[in-house]
């Protein structure tokens, strides 16, 4: 117990990392990819075994089709390599209507069952539904928890 008037440090803390990418044109897979210009960031992961991954994007689809854009956690630390450990999905992205319009949002998901200590990588991924889509910006940020 610290007596009144110690100092008190946190164990093991560890901040936030994030990636930053702008233009990912002309996407035309219908499963997710990382594009040719990867965004994501390499982190250690915390004890807990639990991450949070926000991420952010301005996007549009070109056709009468969708574009989804989702983030996952992959192995090692080259963004745009290794497998997926928990990796995108539809039920956690954002998606565009069925028009060209450009829309902007954000998204998070909070994964659980990680390797502690491990060194992996969290990147944002697209697909189309047909035709093609743009992301004009996008930024990705992982949380670690305690």
């Amino acid at each position: 117990m610290p007596s009144a008037g110690q100092d008190i440090f946190a164990l093991n803390h560890q901040f936030a990392w994030r990636g930053v990418n702008d233009d990912e044109l002309a996407i035309t897979s219908t499963s997710y990819t990382a594009g040719s210009v990867p965004c994501g960031v390499a982190f250690t992961v915390p004890d807990s075994g639990t991450v949070t991954l926000i991420w952010y994007a301005y996007y549009r689809i070109n056709t009468s089709n969708q574009i989804f854009i989702s983030a996952g956690v992959y192995s090692g630390a080259v963004i745009g390599s290794g497998s997926a450990i928990s990796g995108s999905t539809d039920t956690r992205s954002l998606t565009s209507e069925s028009s060209g319009d450009d829309r902007a949002g954000m998204a998070m998901r909070t994964i659980e069952g990680l390797t502690p200590q491990a060194v992996v990588h969290a990147r944002i991924e697209a697909r189309v539904t047909g035709g093609n889509g743009d992301i004009l910006n996008r930024e990705i940020l992982v949380i670690p928890h305690p």
